[in-house]
Parts: structure tokens; sequence; C-alpha cells
């Protein structure tokens, strides 16, 4: 058996649509695409993927505007869209991952769920709510480069304060500063100290 007849044996795109058609009819939208790995909805405004990941297996569902700022990239996430209703929420999903007809059914069902609890603004069309959306990915993003940014940053100035190069230690932990711990906001302000004599 070939992969794609392997995937097809797992019922994907039939249990998304037996779950989604009837919701996506209630908002004007249009089945215009399926394959055993996607189904997209189509809309006068909007777009909606339902996919099950090539590789990874994980099901998810990506949605924007039609044309929209992030059409290019990838729609916005469940996983998003949960950050925006509830941050707390948004923070403990995790993608489900489904390798048998079982698992699928049942991962489209949660993703189904949670879908319908969070997207009623989405399926609104609302460009005020999918501004917020691009303004939480922004953030988001603005956070994890700091974070990788830190993670590499403070080894070096660990060691740099251990050696007892104060300048060094300051310039780099400054250029960390919104990441400083406790402990680092003590040794900059040491490391200032030493410089300036005092």
């Amino acid at each position: 058996m070939t992969r794609v007849e392997d995937r097809r044996n797992l019922g994907f795109a039939q249990k998304v649509r037996t779950l989604f058609d009837p919701l996506a009819a209630k908002h004007d939208f249009r089945c215009v695409s399926e394959n055993v790995t996607l189904v997209r909805y189509e809309s006068k405004l909007l777009y909606l993927n339902v996919y099950h990941g090539r590789s990874s297996y994980e099901l998810g569902i990506e949605i924007d505007r039609v044309g929209g700022e992030s059409e290019s990239e990838h729609g916005f996430t469940l996983s998003e869209l949960l950050q925006a209703q509830d941050p707390a929420k948004g923070a403990q999903f995790r993608y489900y991952t489904a390798r048998t007809r079982e698992a699928v059914d049942r991962g489209v069902e949660l993703l189904f769920e949670l879908f319908k609890e969070c997207a009623g603004e989405a399926l609104g069309g609302s460009g005020a709510y999918f501004t917020r959306l691009r303004e939480q990915r922004e953030r988001w993003k603005q956070d994890y480069a700091q974070n990788v940014l830190a993670s590499q940053v403070r080894p070096q100035a660990k060691e740099a304060f251990r050696r007892g190069d104060f300048g060094e230690s300051v310039r780099l932990y400054e250029s960390i500063r919104e990441s400083l711990t406790s402990t680092e906001r003590k040794k900059l302000e040491f490391a200032r100290r030493k410089l300036t004599g005092l």
C-alpha cells in the first residue's frame, strides 16, 4: 500500500466533512478542496483549512481572511485562537497526533469542539479581530526572539562576570535587560558599581 492509500484509510477528510460541513454552511463557507491531509473551506471573507500534518500527523486548523496579510505565510492556528480567548488555555494547548483511524476520529472531534468553543469571533470575519490576532502573533515573535537572544547571551554574560570583565558583563546583561532574572539584575548592578568605582 502506498503512503497516500495508507492516509486514505485513516478517513480524515470524511470525518472533517461530517463534523465541519454543517458549521461551515451556517457561516456561508463551502468546501473548495479536499484530499487525504487537507480540507479547505472558503467564504467570501475567510478561508478555513483543517489539516492532518503530512509528516507530523498533527491535526490542526488555520483560519484567516481571504487575501489577509498572513495568508502568504499561514493562517491563524487553533492555538492562536485559544490564546486570544483565554491565554492560560492557549498556553496549555498541544496538537493532537493521529496515526490510526480511531485516533483521527477522536482527534478531529476534539479539534472540532475546541474550534467551536473559540472561533466565534473568527467566523464572524471581523477585521478588528484578525488585526488583534496579527498583533498577538507579532508580540509572540518578539518574545520568542528575545528568549532566544537571552539563551545565547546569558552564558557569555555569566562568564564575563566570572572573569571580572565587568564592562563586557554590563554590555551583555544590558542587551537582554527585559529577560534578566533577579540574580542577573544584582550582577548587573554589582558590575556597574565596579566600573564606576562605587
